[in-house]
């Protein structure tokens, strides 16, 4: 039992790194696949594209009531009719 709790036993750090080493590149990918990925030559929200959660965290910013004003405001802020908002992950719609 002395053994297993020896942190100088290299075979130790093996079993306990391996598992998180193996999941990491799990996590990135799992990461790209759900993260918004904008139509090219449509205005987007920079921030929201490197995040799952897209524009949510912005429009939860807003008074409740207020996405219409919202909404208005980015069409102005991308000087755009036409812009891409994301309501988190996995909301591409027609992909």
């Amino acid at each position: 039992m002395a053994d297993m709790l020896d942190i100088t036993n290299p075979i130790h750090w093996l079993t306990v790194l391996a598992p998180f080493t193996a999941v990491l590149p799990i996590l990135y990918i799992l990461y790209q696949i759900i993260r918004p990925k904008p139509i090219p030559g449509i205005p987007f929200n920079k921030h929201a594209a490197k995040s799952i959660f897209g524009d949510i965290p912005d429009i939860k910013r807003e008074p409740p009531g207020n996405l219409l004003i919202w909404i208005a405001a980015q069409s102005r802020r991308h000087n755009s009719p036409m812009f891409q908002v994301w309501l988190g992950p996995l909301t591409m719609v027609g992909h």
